[in-house]
């Protein structure tokens, strides 16, 4: 029983006697508030004593031969604003046309490298692929090219672009025309 009596008894105890030690180096404070330097030659100002309060007691005095903290007010500066410079004209690329083997959606051999400079356009790309008419009409045609358009649009993906600027579009066959012809450009969305 006494055992936990004393061990009550310094437990309310040890936070009244519980002290924390606070250094400020005033210079520094000074140099953060754009204050100018003040040079070792100058008399020192007294520093008035410090009162401290702590919520059980009443405020004592702490006498000038200790470290006193100075308290700096500091006006902080509105923040620059940066200067960007104007948006570059977005460049526009030439159109580019892959030939695909007639009746295949397989990238040839040489797109993945005349594609490359499409991989970092900050601009939409369009992908309009063509396909000729096969046995079942209009409907073979379309799903063909659309496997093209695809096709590209992976292959672009992979390289860099932004899958959210690509726009493939099959148009199936174009009377009169290559249908094997996928034709890649680069602009604003039409």
């Amino acid at each position: 029983m006494k055992c936990w009596f004393l061990l009550v008894i310094i437990g309310i105890g040890a936070p009244l006697s519980a002290r924390a030690q606070v250094s400020v180096n005033p210079a520094a404070l000074a140099q953060l508030a754009g204050l100018p330097p003040v040079s070792a030659s100058a008399p020192a100002a007294r520093r008035p004593a410090l009162v401290v309060h702590h919520p059980r007691h009443t405020p004592r005095i702490i006498p000038n031969h200790h470290k006193a903290a100075v308290i700096v007010a500091m006006a902080h500066p509105a923040p620059a604003t940066p200067i960007s410079p104007p948006p570059a004209k977005p460049i526009v690329l030439a159109p580019l046309s892959v030939i695909f083997a007639p009746g295949s959606a397989a990238l040839p051999q040489g797109a993945p490298v005349a594609l490359r400079p499409f991989c970092h356009a900050a601009q939409y790309i369009r992908i309009d692929a063509h396909a000729p008419p096969g046995a079942d009409g209009a409907s073979g045609a379309m799903r063909l090219s659309l496997a093209r358009a695809m096709a590209v649009r992976d292959a672009l993906a992979a390289c860099g672009a932004a899958p959210t600027l690509l726009l493939p579009r099959a148009l199936g066959s174009l009377a009169g025309a290559d249908n094997n012809v996928t034709t890649i450009s680069s602009g604003p969305q039409k």
